[in-house]
Protein backbone atom coordinates (compact mmCIF):
# COMPACT_ATOMS: atom_id res chain seq x y z
CA UNK A 1 0.00 0.00 0.00
CA UNK A 2 2.71 2.53 1.30
CA UNK A 3 4.33 1.72 -2.67
CA UNK A 4 1.65 2.44 -4.13
CA UNK A 5 1.11 5.78 -2.57
CA UNK A 6 4.30 6.76 -3.09
CA UNK A 7 3.92 5.83 -7.20
CA UNK A 8 0.46 8.22 -7.08
CA UNK A 9 2.78 10.82 -5.14
CA UNK A 10 5.97 10.75 -7.58
CA UNK A 11 3.30 11.07 -10.58
CA UNK A 12 1.66 14.20 -9.30
CA UNK A 13 5.37 15.89 -8.21
CA UNK A 14 5.96 15.42 -12.26
CA UNK A 15 2.80 16.14 -13.42
CA UNK A 16 2.72 19.42 -11.68
CA UNK A 17 6.72 19.87 -12.59
CA UNK A 18 5.51 20.06 -16.42
CA UNK A 19 2.54 22.33 -16.18
CA UNK A 20 4.45 25.23 -14.39
CA UNK A 21 7.78 24.98 -16.67
CA UNK A 22 5.19 24.90 -19.82
CA UNK A 23 3.73 28.65 -17.85
CA UNK A 24 6.66 29.70 -17.65
CA UNK A 25 7.73 29.01 -21.48
CA UNK A 26 4.79 31.26 -22.78
CA UNK A 27 5.45 34.79 -24.21
CA UNK A 28 4.97 37.32 -22.47
CA UNK A 29 2.01 39.46 -24.56
CA UNK A 30 0.12 42.75 -24.02
CA UNK A 31 -2.47 42.88 -21.54
CA UNK A 32 -5.79 41.84 -23.04
CA UNK A 33 -3.76 38.95 -25.47
CA UNK A 34 -3.74 35.86 -25.40
CA UNK A 35 -1.46 33.46 -27.32
CA UNK A 36 -4.41 32.40 -29.87
CA UNK A 37 -5.73 36.22 -30.24
CA UNK A 38 -1.54 37.74 -30.90
CA UNK A 39 -0.24 38.51 -34.08
CA UNK A 40 2.34 36.44 -35.78
CA UNK A 41 6.07 38.44 -35.12
CA UNK A 42 7.58 39.47 -38.59
CA UNK A 43 10.61 37.07 -38.42
CA UNK A 44 13.06 40.54 -39.73
CA UNK A 45 12.49 43.71 -38.02
CA UNK A 46 12.37 46.45 -40.76
CA UNK A 47 15.48 48.22 -41.38
CA UNK A 48 15.43 52.33 -40.79
CA UNK A 49 16.44 54.04 -44.02
CA UNK A 50 19.31 55.47 -43.38
CA UNK A 51 19.92 58.92 -45.79
CA UNK A 52 22.31 61.86 -45.93
CA UNK A 53 20.71 64.44 -43.88
CA UNK A 54 20.70 67.66 -46.06
CA UNK A 55 20.13 71.03 -44.92
CA UNK A 56 17.73 73.15 -46.99
CA UNK A 57 19.48 75.83 -45.85
CA UNK A 58 22.90 76.98 -44.52
CA UNK A 59 23.13 77.28 -40.76
CA UNK A 60 24.22 80.45 -39.77
CA UNK A 61 26.54 81.44 -37.01
CA UNK A 62 27.06 84.96 -35.65
CA UNK A 63 28.70 86.10 -38.76
CA UNK A 64 26.00 84.10 -40.83
CA UNK A 65 27.38 82.53 -44.30
CA UNK A 66 30.42 84.95 -44.27
CA UNK A 67 33.92 83.05 -45.43
CA UNK A 68 36.16 84.17 -42.78
CA UNK A 69 39.96 84.46 -44.05
CA UNK A 70 42.99 83.26 -41.90
CA UNK A 71 46.47 83.99 -42.09
CA UNK A 72 47.39 80.62 -43.76
CA UNK A 73 44.98 81.29 -46.64
CA UNK A 74 45.11 84.98 -47.60
CA UNK A 75 47.38 86.40 -50.13
CA UNK A 76 49.60 89.02 -50.10
CA UNK A 77 47.29 91.43 -51.35
CA UNK A 78 44.57 90.30 -49.34
CA UNK A 79 47.32 90.96 -46.07
CA UNK A 80 47.93 94.48 -46.70
CA UNK A 81 44.30 95.55 -46.88
CA UNK A 82 43.55 93.43 -43.43
CA UNK A 83 46.85 94.90 -42.47
CA UNK A 84 46.14 98.69 -43.57
CA UNK A 85 42.72 98.58 -41.23
CA UNK A 86 44.54 97.25 -38.21
CA UNK A 87 46.53 100.14 -38.70
CA UNK A 88 43.51 102.59 -38.93
CA UNK A 89 42.36 100.42 -35.37
CA UNK A 90 45.71 100.69 -33.88
CA UNK A 91 45.07 97.46 -33.30
CA UNK A 92 49.22 96.78 -33.38
CA UNK A 93 49.33 93.23 -32.02
CA UNK A 94 47.02 91.87 -35.39
CA UNK A 95 49.71 94.58 -37.44
CA UNK A 96 52.58 92.71 -36.19
CA UNK A 97 51.29 89.62 -37.16
CA UNK A 98 50.08 90.59 -40.79
CA UNK A 99 53.59 92.06 -40.90
CA UNK A 100 55.34 88.82 -40.25
CA UNK A 101 52.69 87.04 -42.49
CA UNK A 102 53.67 89.37 -45.35
CA UNK A 103 57.82 89.54 -45.35
CA UNK A 104 57.62 85.18 -45.62
CA UNK A 105 55.32 85.31 -48.74
CA UNK A 106 56.91 88.61 -49.90
CA UNK A 107 59.30 88.01 -53.56
CA UNK A 108 60.37 91.47 -54.20
CA UNK A 109 63.85 92.11 -52.25
CA UNK A 110 63.10 95.66 -52.07
CA UNK A 111 59.73 95.58 -50.70
CA UNK A 112 60.65 93.15 -48.36
CA UNK A 113 63.34 95.40 -46.93
CA UNK A 114 60.57 98.27 -46.49
CA UNK A 115 58.32 95.72 -44.30
CA UNK A 116 61.38 94.89 -42.58
CA UNK A 117 61.94 98.39 -41.26
CA UNK A 118 58.17 99.05 -40.95
CA UNK A 119 57.55 95.92 -38.89
CA UNK A 120 60.50 97.15 -36.51
CA UNK A 121 59.85 100.75 -36.28
CA UNK A 122 56.42 99.64 -34.96
CA UNK A 123 57.82 97.52 -32.40
CA UNK A 124 59.70 100.07 -31.48
CA UNK A 125 57.37 102.35 -30.76
CA UNK A 126 55.25 99.68 -29.09
CA UNK A 127 58.77 99.23 -26.61
CA UNK A 128 58.82 95.53 -27.70
CA UNK A 129 62.58 96.39 -27.85
CA UNK A 130 64.14 92.95 -28.23
CA UNK A 131 61.65 92.51 -31.09
CA UNK A 132 62.73 95.54 -32.80
CA UNK A 133 66.19 94.38 -32.11
CA UNK A 134 65.68 91.61 -33.83
CA UNK A 135 64.37 92.72 -37.22
CA UNK A 136 66.91 95.54 -37.14
CA UNK A 137 69.87 93.70 -36.96
CA UNK A 138 68.72 91.13 -39.37
CA UNK A 139 67.97 93.76 -41.88
CA UNK A 140 71.38 94.99 -41.92
CA UNK A 141 72.74 91.46 -42.04
CA UNK A 142 70.34 90.75 -45.12
CA UNK A 143 71.01 93.74 -46.78
CA UNK A 144 74.26 95.22 -46.01
CA UNK A 145 74.44 97.97 -49.17
CA UNK A 146 70.75 99.17 -48.86
CA UNK A 147 70.30 102.89 -48.31
CA UNK A 148 69.03 102.09 -44.37
CA UNK A 149 71.41 100.25 -43.15
CA UNK A 150 72.87 103.25 -41.02
CA UNK A 151 69.54 103.70 -40.00
CA UNK A 152 68.88 100.19 -39.01
CA UNK A 153 72.30 99.85 -37.16
CA UNK A 154 71.81 103.22 -35.26
CA UNK A 155 67.80 101.74 -34.35
CA UNK A 156 69.45 98.46 -32.92
CA UNK A 157 72.38 100.23 -30.67
CA UNK A 158 69.14 102.36 -29.13
CA UNK A 159 66.86 99.01 -28.53
CA UNK A 160 70.15 98.08 -27.00
CA UNK A 161 71.02 101.13 -24.92
CA UNK A 162 67.22 100.25 -23.73
CA UNK A 163 68.18 97.37 -21.66
CA UNK A 164 70.72 98.60 -19.65
CA UNK A 165 70.54 98.34 -16.05
CA UNK A 166 71.98 100.30 -12.91
CA UNK A 167 75.73 100.44 -12.10
CA UNK A 168 74.60 97.89 -8.98
CA UNK A 169 73.63 95.36 -11.46
CA UNK A 170 74.56 92.99 -14.45
CA UNK A 171 76.55 95.07 -16.97
CA UNK A 172 76.24 92.07 -19.84
CA UNK A 173 73.53 94.69 -21.51
CA UNK A 174 75.93 97.94 -21.22
CA UNK A 175 78.94 95.94 -22.44
CA UNK A 176 76.67 94.49 -25.85
CA UNK A 177 75.49 98.13 -26.33
CA UNK A 178 79.74 99.86 -25.97
CA UNK A 179 80.76 97.21 -28.78
CA UNK A 180 77.67 98.03 -31.43
CA UNK A 181 78.55 101.30 -30.91
CA UNK A 182 82.43 100.62 -31.90
CA UNK A 183 81.09 98.65 -34.98
CA UNK A 184 79.19 101.24 -36.13
CA UNK A 185 81.49 104.49 -35.19
CA UNK A 186 84.72 102.13 -37.51
CA UNK A 187 82.22 102.98 -40.58
CA UNK A 188 82.53 106.09 -39.99
CA UNK A 189 83.14 107.35 -43.76
CA UNK A 190 80.27 105.68 -44.60
CA UNK A 191 78.05 106.52 -41.56
CA UNK A 192 77.65 110.09 -40.93
CA UNK A 193 73.89 110.57 -40.25
CA UNK A 194 73.83 109.25 -36.80
CA UNK A 195 77.42 109.60 -35.70
CA UNK A 196 76.88 112.57 -32.78
CA UNK A 197 74.36 110.19 -31.12
CA UNK A 198 76.60 107.16 -31.14
CA UNK A 199 79.21 108.82 -29.76
CA UNK A 200 77.12 110.06 -27.09
CA UNK A 201 75.45 106.53 -26.32
CA UNK A 202 79.11 105.03 -26.11
CA UNK A 203 80.25 107.77 -23.82
CA UNK A 204 77.55 107.05 -21.50
CA UNK A 205 78.32 103.17 -22.07
CA UNK A 206 82.02 103.58 -20.80
CA UNK A 207 80.87 105.91 -18.09
CA UNK A 208 78.60 103.45 -16.35
CA UNK A 209 81.24 100.16 -16.88
CA UNK A 210 83.97 102.49 -15.37
CA UNK A 211 82.03 103.14 -12.58
CA UNK A 212 80.49 100.00 -12.00
CA UNK A 213 84.16 98.84 -12.12
CA UNK A 214 84.91 101.84 -9.05
CA UNK A 215 81.76 100.23 -6.98
CA UNK A 216 83.39 96.33 -7.32
CA UNK A 217 86.50 97.86 -6.51
CA UNK A 218 85.36 99.45 -3.30
CA UNK A 219 83.06 96.73 -1.87
CA UNK A 220 86.43 94.67 -1.87
CA UNK A 221 88.23 97.19 -0.32
CA UNK A 222 85.50 97.29 2.53
CA UNK A 223 85.11 93.10 2.30
CA UNK A 224 88.61 93.07 3.13
CA UNK A 225 89.53 91.81 0.15
CA UNK A 226 92.48 93.25 -0.72
CA UNK A 227 93.55 91.18 -3.38
CA UNK A 228 90.70 91.51 -5.35
CA UNK A 229 90.58 95.06 -5.06
CA UNK A 230 93.81 95.50 -6.27
CA UNK A 231 93.36 93.93 -9.55
CA UNK A 232 90.29 96.01 -9.95
CA UNK A 233 91.85 99.09 -9.59
CA UNK A 234 94.71 97.90 -11.80
CA UNK A 235 91.64 97.30 -14.57
CA UNK A 236 90.51 100.73 -14.01
CA UNK A 237 94.03 102.01 -14.56
CA UNK A 238 94.15 100.11 -17.36
CA UNK A 239 91.03 100.61 -18.87
CA UNK A 240 89.27 103.28 -18.24
CA UNK A 241 91.99 106.30 -17.19
CA UNK A 242 93.06 107.28 -21.11
CA UNK A 243 89.40 107.51 -21.90
CA UNK A 244 87.71 109.10 -19.44
CA UNK A 245 89.76 111.37 -17.81
CA UNK A 246 87.27 112.09 -14.85
CA UNK A 247 87.78 108.98 -13.48
CA UNK A 248 91.08 109.52 -12.26
CA UNK A 249 89.40 110.94 -9.01
CA UNK A 250 87.76 108.35 -8.10
CA UNK A 251 90.41 106.15 -8.92
CA UNK A 252 92.76 108.12 -6.82
CA UNK A 253 90.56 107.94 -3.74
CA UNK A 254 90.49 104.19 -4.44
CA UNK A 255 94.50 103.87 -4.49
CA UNK A 256 94.53 106.21 -1.47
CA UNK A 257 91.75 104.11 0.77
CA UNK A 258 93.01 101.01 -0.29
CA UNK A 259 97.04 101.55 0.28
CA UNK A 260 96.08 102.75 3.95
CA UNK A 261 94.56 99.42 4.88
CA UNK A 262 96.53 97.39 2.66
CA UNK A 263 100.31 97.57 3.68
CA UNK A 264 101.22 95.98 0.31
CA UNK A 265 99.77 98.33 -2.17
CA UNK A 266 101.18 101.50 -2.59
CA UNK A 267 99.69 104.12 -4.04
CA UNK A 268 100.90 105.81 -7.53
CA UNK A 269 102.83 109.54 -6.29
CA UNK A 270 100.03 111.11 -8.74
CA UNK A 271 97.16 110.01 -7.07
CA UNK A 272 98.57 111.02 -3.91
CA UNK A 273 98.81 114.63 -4.96
CA UNK A 274 95.31 114.33 -6.43
CA UNK A 275 93.65 113.14 -3.45
CA UNK A 276 95.39 116.25 -1.97
CA UNK A 277 94.89 118.84 -4.28
CA UNK A 278 90.99 117.58 -4.22
CA UNK A 279 90.51 117.42 -0.46
CA UNK A 280 88.32 120.69 1.00
CA UNK A 281 89.94 122.92 2.19
CA UNK A 282 89.04 124.14 5.70
CA UNK A 283 89.37 127.89 6.38
CA UNK A 284 90.19 129.00 9.88
CA UNK A 285 87.69 131.12 11.63
CA UNK A 286 88.75 134.43 13.82
CA UNK A 287 86.30 133.57 16.37
CA UNK A 288 86.61 137.12 17.22
CA UNK A 289 85.14 138.32 14.15
CA UNK A 290 82.54 136.24 14.30
CA UNK A 291 80.49 138.71 16.91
Amino acid sequence: MKFVSNRIFVILFVLSSSLLHAEFKKPRLPRGLSVDKALPLPSKLPVRDEKERHFKKKRKGLQGNKKHYTFSNMNFEELTVAKNKALASKSYLAVIKYYERMITLCDNINEKADLIIELADILFDQKSYDDASKWYTEFTQLYPGNKQVEYASYRAIVCSSKKILGTDRDQTPTEQTLELTDTFLKRGDLFIGYQKEVVQIQKECQQRLAKSECRVAEFFINSKEYDQAQKRVENIRADWVEKLPEVKLELARLEMNLAAKHTEFKAPESSIKLAQAAKPEHKKIDMATRF
